[in-house]
């Protein structure tokens, strides 16, 4: 029947049909349809009308096919898609973000000829030159800094690439972000340079590196610690000793009033604590909360920190602060609490 090829076609407003409908009964309504063929046709109409709508078709994800490694079906895929070089897949990355992942130097060079943005973020604000940066892809790295990735882009933690890079102990990485003027001064959201972070894991080569090229070995954290605090802590003595030889303040002051003395005793580092003490430094200076080095050594049981420091001429009982004797016994500390009360008498 006509009205049948008609009303496939599910593209025509519902409205539309029902006044087809309507002249149709009006015209044949004499004739031998009746009530049930105007039900049937109704429902036939109904059912076109709520028919589902053909499925798109996904769009063609490039990331899927740089994640395959296959450099020439990549091309292949450029070649008929090259308005999908910076396109977003379904995770909120790009093929770009895919071969800094993997760490494709030939991909990355192919996503660059076809215009790639190499300076495009990811959902955590990262770069690809930070993802090659944090992965020791240092072939990555140079070709991204060749093709204009800028080395002072910041990422949702407010990282730089070389805070990765320092992290993971890359020197020639650190290297050629600095040749390319990254800033070893900026900091991240926590405050903290990437002078710190070599302080933190101890990598002196490049502590060194980044303080050749100028690199303020003074500068302060949120928490107002510096490099050399977190390096004395760590236990870091070529970091400590090369951060001294750059001017580091030795008697500088955290949040809650440490020394890079207390930090090294507390720990129990004696060897960092022998040459702070050599470098003359106060081995009387307290905290906020009434402690000093001896205090701190006292409390942790570091008997030959305490020996070092009360060699050195440490005062047992400064007024107005915390008793080291008390608080060794009471961590049973006992062997420390008669040295330092036989050196105080």
């Amino acid at each position: 029947m006509w009205f049948l090829h008609f009303f496939s076609h599910s593209t025509f407003h519902i409205q539309r049909y029902l006044q087809i409908l309507g002249t149709y009964f009006r015209k044949y309504r004499k004739t031998s349809l009746n009530n049930l063929t105007f039900v049937y046709l109704l429902a036939i109409i109904l059912n076109c009308v709520s028919a589902e709508k053909p499925k798109l078709k996904p769009k063609p994800d490039l990331t899927k096919v740089v994640k395959a490694g296959d450099w020439t079906a990549t091309q292949d895929f450029l070649e008929i898609n090259r308005d999908s070089v910076n396109s977003i897949n379904d995770s909120g990355g790009r093929a770009i973000h895919e071969a800094a992942l993997l760490g494709d130097a030939k991909q990355t060079k192919l996503l660059i000829k076809f215009k790639a943005d190499v300076n495009v973020k990811n959902k955590l604000g990262m770069t690809p030159l930070h993802i090659v940066s944090s992965k020791g892809y240092t072939d990555c790295v140079k070709i991204l800094l060749d093709a204009g990735a800028l080395p002072n882009e910041t990422d949702n933690k407010g990282k730089l690439p070389i805070h990765y890079a320092v992290m993971e102990g890359d020197q020639e990485i650190v290297t050629a972000l600095l040749r390319k003027k990254a800033n070893p001064n900026l900091k991240a959201i926590d405050g903290f340079p990437p002078l710190f972070v070599a302080a933190q894991v101890g990598h002196a080569n490049i502590a060194r590196l980044l303080l050749e090229n100028h690199a303020d070995p003074n500068m302060q954290g949120n928490d107002k610690r510096a490099p050399i605090h977190k390096a004395c802590y760590e236990g870091h003595l070529e970091v400590v000793k090369i951060l001294l030889e750059f001017k580091a303040d030795k008697e500088i002051r955290s949040k809650y009033g440490w020394t890079p003395l207390i930090s090294a005793s507390s720990e129990g580092h004696v060897k960092l604590v022998q040459l702070l003490i050599d470098q003359k430094v106060n081995l009387n200076a307290i905290t906020e909360y009434k402690t000093t080095a001896l205090y701190a050594a006292a409390a942790d049981g570091h008997m030959d920190v305490v020996e070092a420091l009360l060699s050195a001429g440490a005062v047992t009982n400064l007024p107005d602060t915390v008793s080291p004797i008390d608080i060794a016994k009471s961590y049973g500390h006992h062997q420390i609490a008669d040295l330092i009360q036989k050196r105080g008498e």
